[in-house]
């Protein structure tokens, strides 16, 4: 079993095509027996870590002020919070494998958990940004 670190600005609620698809690669992980933990946006009473389907989501603080929508502060708010937050996720629920979603904001909120592992390359097994 492995554990799995999504992170996207979206995510059910929120968002649109990316919420669904990393709602739905999520879910699929899952049913294959790994855990899975998804870093993503809070958003009004939407916030803190929760048990989604036995998806742990941790939603951080991210300026967002609409459920369809965000704008490019919102993206950088997401991207900074993420930024401070990833290293920590990571550590507390032993990742084994990262997946971000859009290169900005979600590779680059990525970087602080992978550039300390990027100097041994055996750490560092694949990172890909879907979207």
């Amino acid at each position: 079993m492995a554990t799995y670190l999504l992170i996207n600005y979206e995510y059910p609620p929120l968002g649109g095509g990316a919420a669904t698809a990393s709602r739905n690669l999520a879910l699929a992980l899952k049913r294959r027996g790994n855990r899975v933990v998804v870093l993503t946006s809070a958003y009004e009473r939407l916030r803190g870590s929760s048990d989604e389907d036995g998806i742990v989501v941790i939603r951080i603080p991210a300026l967002r002020r609409s459920v369809h929508r965000s704008s490019l502060l919102e993206m950088a708010a997401y991207l900074f919070s993420a930024c401070r937050h990833v290293v920590r996720a990571a550590d507390c629920y032993e990742a084994d494998r990262v997946i971000a979603f859009f290169s900005i904001p979600g590779g680059g909120a990525a970087s602080p958990y992978l550039a300390p592992r990027a100097r041994n390359r055996s750490t560092v097994d694949r990172f890909e940004t879907a979207f």
